[in-house]
């Protein structure tokens, strides 16, 4: 009976080529016996026999349409017993193309199929894509919502594999040993990894091996260095067991991680703690050392005694904690139990944490989402799930934030990152090239620490880091330090420690613009620095002295160490023109300010050249500034040559000292 129903469905389909642009010249008489009785729905013959029948019938009439995509659909049929059929099937539909260009929809449908059980996705969706543009009546009702069904699993094989040909992740040679290493967190400025490294290990006083987490740190002096072998922190640290992840401020000071709290009611708790990296003492001549501070459990309403919080991400600007949760409001699964999902908290006034929210779909889902990370720039999220479709067990997924704070469908980050096992805990180094992230695969020694580079569709926004001091002890009265984005004179203030006098920061550097820091106060002077110059490229971690220079306080003069000259020239540079830019601003913020301009030589060629030199740079800034919108009443400019060196000329770094232009605010 199903054969009869399968032959009826096959005269139906050739009836349809009969209906399109195809011309066919009369069969011979015996190809004709043969076709009627390979597709006669009454026949008793097999389906290798008839496609016997079909094949000796085009060896008499080779160009039929009818026959050739008879033979094709009756091969099809037979390839679930038979896999070899494909290579024949797929002559006859190349054939049929031959014969018949354009007029053989169900064809399209083969040739998809085809391509979509031999797994070459391009070919399945440009067939199927061919197939549901023809018109309806010329095709299969039952075929046409099959494929409509595929086109979710092969749009999303499309993208998964738009990358696998690059280069596999590797493990990271100094990390991955030959026991089990997770949950990464690297620092912003790339020189810290932290991670939980776990084995079989016998403590002192015990008898037996047995698994322990501990949780480690490897360090490295810049980004351009592999980072050391790690070792386990000390107190107080791994006093606590299951560690579940951690999460470190942009200025390395502020670490949140997860460690077993037990309650009464739930034994194997875990919950979020808060450690602050701390000057314990200084040295007689000031040297301070560092320790880090007692665990903390944070708020409240971030921990709960019957729920789990882990694997922490903290925002670059400490105003947003994510981390996953399995809690009594999180999305049930099939069966109504909790599952993991991703939150977020807001840090409040008061320094605590208010409520936690769980983010929306599509970010959350039924499925296990967990191990967030937000990179420096703020609206890339990056996490773990085990959602379908996917390669295979936990994925690594990326979302993005845009400017309303709406999260975009998260996608796979596909081949050759992911894999058929679990991938999870990546983070992205602040450069956005470099990831880090778990997985047990070919080439491991266990569960490794791997790196991959990023593909640029993958990478966050541009941002670099900027740290630096200010000088021990803190300079007298107010100060302020401040990033300014030169092109929109957009202006942010940067916290300094009152402890040590650091600070921290991350700058947008995507955005076109130019940015400049400033630090300005009665005991600090003026002081600007380019941290970013749109025309050139800048490194993910940029270091600045924002020291105060005693001689210039003493004058009351100040310099720009960017406004500089070429030998003999009075030209300014891009670095020149951003930080004059700066201050062009600031002057504006401040219409009360009236400038000074002063141009400096070095010693060499002749004392008059040198002079008018000074005076033509001096006024070079003038003009600049003036073409900024700084009232030319505003500012005075004279040149001195060089009559009034600051040091030696009897060396090129002394000379490079003496060239120089300096500024004075004056009543």
């Amino acid at each position: 009976m199903m054969a009869r129903r399968s032959l009826v469905v096959l005269m139906a389909l050739v009836a349809l080529v009969a209906q399109g642009q195809c011309e066919m010249e009369p069969r011979p008489s015996k190809a004709q016996k043969l076709y009627s009785k390979a597709t006669s729905p009454k026949g008793k013959a097999s389906l290798q026999e008839r496609i016997a029948m079909l094949e000796e019938g085009l060896e008499i009439h080779p160009e039929d349409p009818e026959a050739l995509l008879a033979c094709a659909e009756l091969q099809f049929k037979a390839t679930r017993q038979n896999p070899g059929m494909w290579e024949s099937m797929a002559g006859h539909l190349a054939a049929l193309q031959e014969v018949c260009p354009g007029g053989m929809p169900e064809a399209l449908y083969l040739r998809g199929a085809m391509a979509y059980v031999n797994d070459d996705v391009e070919g399945a969706i440009t067939q199927f894509g061919a197939y549901l543009a023809a018109p309806e009546e010329a095709t299969t009702p039952s075929r046409r919502s099959e494929v409509e069904a595929l086109r979710e699993e092969l749009t999303f094989l499309r993208a998964y594999r738009a990358h696998a040909g690059l280069p596999a992740p590797e493990p990271i040679p100094e990390l991955s040993w030959d026991e089990d290493e997770y949950l990464p967190v690297m620092s912003p400025d790339g020189t810290l990894m932290f991670f939980t490294r776990a084995g079989m290990q016998k403590d002192k006083g015990e008898y037996t091996s047995t698994r322990k987490e501990r949780f480690t740190w490897a360090r490295r002096s810049d980004e351009r260095q592999p980072f050391d072998g790690g070792t386990p922190l000390g107190y107080p640290f791994n006093v606590r067991s299951n560690y579940g992840g951690a999460a470190i401020s942009v200025d390395n000071k502020t670490l949140i991680l997860a460690a077993h709290h037990p309650v009464p009611a739930n034994p194997n708790n875990i919950d979020l703690f808060v450690t602050e990296y701390h000057i314990e003492e200084r040295t007689d001549d000031g040297t301070p050392t560092y320790s880090w501070s007692e665990l903390t459990p944070l708020c409240p309403g971030v921990n709960t005694d019957r729920g789990w919080e882990a694997q922490p991400s903290l925002s670059s600007d400490g105003s947003t904690l994510l981390f996953a949760g399995a809690r009594a409001e999180s999305t049930p699964d099939a069966n109504g139990n909790p599952t993991m999902d991703l939150y977020m908290a807001q840090r409040m006034p008061t320094g605590c944490w208010g409520t936690p929210e769980r983010l929306p779909a599509p970010v959350n889902s039924p499925s296990q989402d967990k191990a967030p990370f937000l990179h420096p720039d703020g609206r890339t999220l990056y996490f773990a799930s085990n959602r379908k479709p996917s390669g295979g067990g936990f994925d690594l997924w990326m979302t993005r934030r845009d400017t309303s704070g709406v999260w975009s469908e998260p996608v796979n980050m596909g081949l050759p990152l992911n894999s058929s096992g679990d991938e999870h805990g990546l983070v992205v180094s602040t450069d956005g090239q470099t990831a880090v992230f778990s997985t047990r695969r070919r080439g491991t020694r266990g569960i490794d620490l791997c790196a991959f580079n990023l593909p640029e569709s993958l990478q966050p926004d541009d941002v670099a880091i900027v740290k630096g001091e200010v000088g021990w002890p803190l300079p007298d009265g107010d100060f302020t330090v401040s990033i300014e984005y030169v092109q929109s004179k957009t202006v942010e203030q940067i916290e300094v420690s009152t402890e040590d006098g650091r600070f921290a920061h991350v700058v947008r550097t995507g955005d076109q613009e130019d940015v400049i820091m400033t630090i300005q106060g009665e005991s600090t002077g003026y002081q600007s620095v380019v941290v970013h110059d749109k025309e050139a490229a800048t490194s993910s971690a940029v270091t600045i002295d924002l020291t105060p220079d005693e001689d210039a306080l003493v004058s009351g003069s100040f310099e720009l160490e960017d406004v500089q000259f070429a030998t003999k020239q009075s030209d300014l540079n891009s670095r020149c023109q951003v930080i004059l830019r700066g201050l062009a601003n600031h002057m504006l913020r401040n219409p009360d300010l009236r400038l000074d301009i002063a141009g400096h030589t070095d010693d060499v060629g002749d004392e008059s050249e040198n002079l008018a030199l000074s005076i033509r740079r001096a006024e070079v800034v003038s003009e600049f500034l003036s073409a900024c919108g700084v009232d030319e009443d505003r500012m005075t400019s004279q040149g001195f040559g060089e009559s009034r060196p600051k040091t030696t000329n009897l060396d090129e770094a002394g000379r490079r000292v003496n060239r120089r232009t300096e500024f004075r605010w004056i009543d």
